[in-house]
């Protein structure tokens, strides 16, 4: 048994929750069961929802990351935050320091969030030059994922449509520094929501 820590931001509060859990999956699908009341399906990384059957990150993307009108932490041209809407779970593993203080978790960073996206938007609209996407970033182990998305249905009739997915490969073994990034460390990614579990930074 692990703890997992949810941090989820909002417009007008942060929400740090712990769930004891005995794995990601089971942490996902226990969130989502005190989140949105879905029932976890034995066996999988998924859940029922109002008799339709999601993968769990498919859920957290929906309700979580994605946002009709904005990126997810989109500043403005002045660095204020537009969108607040922002979530991430990581597991309590570190170990304390010398003074006895252990980490949690640290919580995304808007401006390197701001370019990852702006650097993937750039190729993205040379694909999809008229698209309108909204994006949203997944830290995984290989370096940070960006997701451009389009139609949040907000009654969840359409789950939302992936347009792309790209991935900031680490450099040097880190990840990269968002202000030294180029285009040549991406690569669109063709992934499946069991990749991105997979590899999901914890």
């Amino acid at each position: 048994m692990s703890d997992f820590i949810v941090f989820k931001r909002t417009a007008g509060h942060c929400y740090v929750e712990r769930i004891p859990a005995d794995s990601l999956i089971d942490a996902l699908q226990k969130y989502l069961a005190y989140d949105l009341e879905a029932s976890p399906v034995p066996d999988s990384a998924r859940v029922e929802l109002d008799g339709k059957c999601y993968h769990c990150l498919e859920l957290v993307e929906f309700w979580h990351k994605a946002n009709s009108k904005y990126d997810e932490l989109e500043l403005d041209s002045a660095g204020v935050l537009l969108n607040h809407q922002s979530w991430q779970i990581n597991e309590a593993g570190y170990p304390a320091d010398k003074h006895g203080v252990v980490p949690l978790l640290c919580s995304y960073e808007p401006s390197s969030i701001a370019n990852y996206i702006e650097l993937c938007r750039g190729i993205f609209r040379k694909a999809h030059p008229r698209s309108r996407a909204r994006a949203f970033v997944w830290y995984l182990r290989h370096g940070p994922l960006v997701t451009f998305y389009r139609n949040r249905d907000p009654n969840l009739d359409k789950p939302l449509e992936i347009a792309a997915r790209y991935l900031i490969r680490w450099q040097k073994d880190k990840y990269p520094q968002p202000y030294s990034l180029t285009p040549e460390m991406i690569e669109e990614w063709p992934g499946t929501y069991d990749d991105i579990l997979e590899q999901l930074v914890q």
